[in-house]
């Protein structure tokens, strides 16, 4: 049985704050919210944690997405690995 689901924000909306003040985000994660909510499923959003590293990472000039594709790269995946692993 299922009983949590992470969202996973797209790399421009990690990084649209850094490129951009407004934010231009479609509500993906309230909608997935809503509907696992249905069937009583969690739904953990990922997008602060990813932001976060984000950031932390860029002080040091590396990314936690691949320069030339949408995947996390090895800094990417430990910080979403690690807040997963912490709160599960």
């Amino acid at each position: 049985m299922i009983k949590k689901v992470y969202f996973i924000p797209t790399k421009f909306s990690v990084y649209q704050t850094f490129i951009t003040k407004e934010k231009n985000l479609k509500d993906e994660f309230e909608y997935l919210k809503f509907k696992y909510n249905e069937l009583g499923i969690e739904v953990v959003d990922l997008t602060q944690i990813l932001t976060s590293s984000a950031n932390i990472n860029l002080t040091n000039n590396s990314f936690i997405y691949w320069q030339d594709d949408t995947h996390w790269n090895k800094f990417g995946i430990y910080a979403a690995m690690k807040y997963i692993s912490e709160n599960l």
